[in-house]
């Protein structure tokens, strides 16, 4: 599921870490949801590209992610 909170959007302090354990992660869903919010088609385009997407592919690899979170969030300045 992708969820879009209400923030102060400004290209330059966005970044998301999005953990996709269903492989089903979609650019294109998260500019509708961000058109039907009325957020500016360029800011939703500086956000798509400031999305880092982690697929693991089975537990052992998401408990992985998940140890190493701070370091990737720290490593990516999110």
């Amino acid at each position: 599921m992708i969820h879009l909170t209400t923030l102060k959007l400004t290209s330059n302090t966005i970044q998301v870490v999005y953990i996709d354990t269903e492989n089903k992660f979609s650019a294109e869903r998260v500019v509708e949801i961000g058109e039907c919010r009325n957020i500016e088609k360029s800011l939703l385009k500086d956000l798509a590209e400031k999305i880092i997407i982690l697929k693991p592919s089975c537990s052992k690899q998401l408990l992985q992610i998940l140890k190493d979170l701070e370091t990737t969030m720290i490593k990516n300045k999110v």
